[in-house]
């Protein structure tokens, strides 16, 4: 099985800059607040140094030397794990901040629009308290660059300014009840800024869903090309174009581009939505991050090998797709199966488990406290699911539990001193993936309180905890009372999960 760039590998793609018509070029990332009810979209290469704040900075936050990784065996495939690079600068380059009229200051309320974008600027902290920016009118529904300030599709009434400082440039609108900013360092006119303030966008309304303007597209059936523009889908075969000449859709979760073809594209956005659905189901959610997951499908693993080493990431025959932590990024290959000649090892199964460790780091915001056990056994809970009807249903992976379950019956003993999973961040040997998703099974579904606790835990990654030491006060407390100390629970805990694993099926 693959898995994901482990420990949370931060790495640049060098190549970003220098990508053009012949290489792979990687379409620009979203921005999406659905509670402010604004979004923008940024360039591929902006670091998010935190998944729940609106900020970002640009590629020179990263360090600026690439590392390369060292190619290791998963379950027969072979999947490219990288050392960790030091954190980002927390300097913000690019800050959206959104507030309700109702929650501005009093003395705020029924002032010009300018006088608030100051104050929402220095609550951003992109300018000093007193400082102010040379704001000006601008028209929300001019239409150069700009298709969702087209009539029918743009909310009526939006006020919009923008502006530029010292060092600074951005754009603010008033939309219904809030008021919201998009704040840049530099002027209008470097570090692609004009790109960034016009795609600023006022979500609408549409029956009882919230979007943006491409996912709107979505929903009527139809993509973007590479040149921005609509492209209706018909079920007509189309030869798969160069990567640079693909498409791209929007959900409401995820941002995805594809060069396979444009009805394709549709169905990885529906797939992606149910798996989405299914991992919110588990985490049960109280908010998310507003940055949208990218999923990057190519054609051909050739296609997949040069897009990745295009972008610094070399990969080998074996690998089948893998995440970037640092990117929101998961690069797959359509033609999975006819690469591994598996009818079993699919793009959907890639997926289902790629995306379980994109969805754990952002609701995590980017925690480097998870443990492997956890991460790659939650991946494994999710990776046989089937999406049928819109809905995707999640299946027992039955090989690699009756692997485990001959594997019990021949030690008497666990693979592994679970004890030594609790505090390990690295990777894990192929047969040991049933193990810790048994682990992760009983603990998380295998209780009536399983999925309460589970909620409690991600929660405290999120806060920055130590995934070793809240697992043990959230999950372990009651076993280690009743059994008098640490070391005693873990010994009953591995004496019922060998039980347990006898049960699954």
């Amino acid at each position: 099985m693959t898995r994901r760039l482990f420990p949370l590998a931060l790495l640049l793609l060098a190549a970003h800059a220098c990508v053009g018509e012949d290489s792979f070029p990687m379409r620009w990332r979203v921005f999406c607040d659905y509670s402010g009810g604004v979004c923008f979209r940024y360039p591929y290469n902006y670091f998010i140094p935190e998944q729940y704040v609106g900020g970002l900075t640009r590629s020179g936050g990263f360090q600026t030397t690439t590392r390369l990784g060292r190619e290791m065996e998963i379950d027969g495939k072979k999947v490219m794990v990288f050392e960790e690079m030091e954190k980002p600068q927390a300097k913000y380059d690019v800050r959206c901040i959104s507030s309700g009229v109702a929650g501005l200051p009093s003395e705020l309320r029924g002032k010009p629009l300018a006088e608030v974008a100051d104050h929402l600027a220095v609550q951003a902290g992109m300018i000093e308290e007193g400082s102010t920016i040379d704001w000006q009118p601008f028209d929300y529904y001019s239409l150069e660059n700009r298709p969702h300030g087209e009539a029918g599709w743009a909310p009526l009434g939006v006020e919009a300014m923008q502006g530029e400082g010292s060092g600074l440039c951005g754009i603010v609108l008033k939309h219904a009840d809030r008021v919201s900013a998009l704040l840049l360092t530099g002027s209008l006119t470097e570090h692609d800024n004009r790109a960034i303030v016009d795609s600023f966008e006022v979500l609408v309304t549409k029956g009882k869903e919230t979007l943006n303007w491409r996912e709107g597209q979505t929903k009527q059936g139809r993509v973007i090309n590479a040149e921005g523009k609509v492209v209706k889908v018909d079920n007509a075969k189309i030869k798969s174009p160069s990567w640079a000449r693909g498409w791209e859709i929007e959900t409401k979760h995820y941002h995805v581009t594809t060069h396979v073809s444009p009805r394709k594209l549709l169905e990885y956005g529906a797939f992606l939505e149910g798996l989405y659905k299914a991992y919110a189901d588990v985490y049960d959610p109280d908010q998310i991050p507003p940055y949208k997951m990218e999923i990057h499908v190519f054609n051909t693993w050739s296609d997949f090998a040069a897009g990745a080493a295009a972008n610094g990431i070399p990969v080998g025959q074996t690998t089948g797709g893998f995440f970037v932590p640092s990117l929101l990024s998961i690069f797959a290959f359509e033609e999975t199966m006819a690469h591994f000649r598996s009818s079993t090892f699919t793009l959907e199964v890639v997926l289902a488990h790629e995306c379980s460790h994109q969805f754990l780091h952002c609701t995590c915001n980017g925690s480097e406290h998870v443990p492997t056990w956890l991460n790659e056994g939650l991946a494994v809970y999710f990776e046989h699911g089937k999406f049928q009807g819109g809905k995707f249903q999640v299946m027992s992976p039955t090989d690699r539990i009756n692997r485990l379950k001959a594997d019990y019956g021949r030690t008497k003993t666990t693979l592994m001193p679970l004890d030594q999973y609790l505090n390990h961040y690295g990777h894990i040997a192929p047969g040991q993936y049933a193990e810790v998703y048994a682990m992760t099974h009983f603990w998380i579904f295998g209780s009536e309180s399983g999925k309460k606790r589970f909620k409690e835990y991600w929660l405290a990654l999120k806060a920055g905890e130590s995934g070793t030491e809240s697992f043990e006060r959230i999950f372990m407390a009651d076993m280690m009372k009743a059994q008098g100390g640490r070391d005693e629970a873990v010994k009953k805990w591995e004496a019922a999960l060998l039980d347990y694993v006898k049960k699954l099926k």
